[in-house]
């Protein structure tokens, strides 16, 4: 819904972020089927940490964890900016 309201008003994002999603059969299934569609638009998604459905994720903070997941965040973020850059010098 954010993303469709972001594109109504001209500001198409160039990465999507999901944080913390939980593991299930159901859960899945919708992550699945919201990167189908974030696929279509073109804009890089990326799914940080999964977690079991009898988790709770304010007692799951990790560093470790977390630094994996900054330089995860920070290597696609880089790399869709260096390509948005390259677009924009061939224009």
């Amino acid at each position: 819904m954010y993303i469709d309201l972001l594109i109504r008003y001209g500001r198409r994002p160039i990465m999507v972020i999901l944080n913390n999603a939980y593991d299930g059969v159901h859960e899945n299934r919708v992550i699945r089927k919201f990167s189908r569609y974030v696929n279509k638009l073109g804009v890089p998604f990326v799914v940080i940490k999964s977690l079991g459905m009898s988790s709770k994720p304010e007692e799951l903070i990790d560093l470790e964890d977390y630094k994996e997941a900054a330089i995860k965040v920070a290597d696609t973020l880089c790399s869709v900016i260096i390509n948005e850059l390259g677009k924009s010098r061939l224009l």
